[in-house]
């Protein structure tokens, strides 16, 4: 009886967060995007990482929807905030990369969206290109400093409140 415990529960926690909340985000060829680029470490890595970490917000984000509707999103293309450029010597033959950002380097997100109602009925859908240019003339808040996806939160948060405003419930 134990076993059977462990294994039910070893399978709950492997099923994806998104599934809970109704909504998927789907990564489409991320090899091709302008800029996911890891500054250390592996590279599959920190892919995962940025993707898990985004989903992760972009369910909390849907959770605000009603519950009879879900949000499924595509993904395109992502750039993140900065540039990474070759860093500092750390040791023999270490070579550390550094993320740096510059007003230049702004967050973008290309994707396409679709919210539908009770049984499987679009309620909205969209093609959408997100960019903020004035993403450090923008109040940071310790939240934003301290995510190394700050920005790129704050850039879904903004067109996640504007676009579904009449949708959101207030929980």
């Amino acid at each position: 009886m134990k076993r059977f415990k462990v294994l039910v529960l070893s399978i709950l926690i492997t099923i994806p967060l998104q599934s809970f909340a109704g909504s998927s985000v789907k990564w489409s060829s991320p090899e091709n995007y302008t800029d996911v680029e890891a500054t250390d470490g592996s590279q599959k890595r920190f892919e995962k990482r940025v993707f898990n970490n985004l989903e992760k917000h972009l369910v909390k984000l849907s959770e605000s929807l009603p519950s009879s509707q879900k949000l499924y999103i595509t993904v395109e293309d992502l750039d993140l905030a900065g540039r990474v450029l070759p860093g500092y010597v750390s040791g023999f033959n270490d070579v550390r990369e550094t993320r740096v950002i510059k007003s230049i380097d702004f967050p973008s997100i290309k994707f396409s969206y679709r919210v539908v109602g009770a049984n499987e009925q679009e309620v909205s859908s969209g093609n959408v290109e997100l960019q903020d240019l004035a993403f450090q003339n923008k109040i940071h808040t310790r939240k934003i400093a301290r995510d190394y996806l700050g920005y790129e939160k704050r850039l879904l948060s903004d067109w996640f409140n504007k676009t579904f405003s009449e949708f959101v419930t207030k929980k």
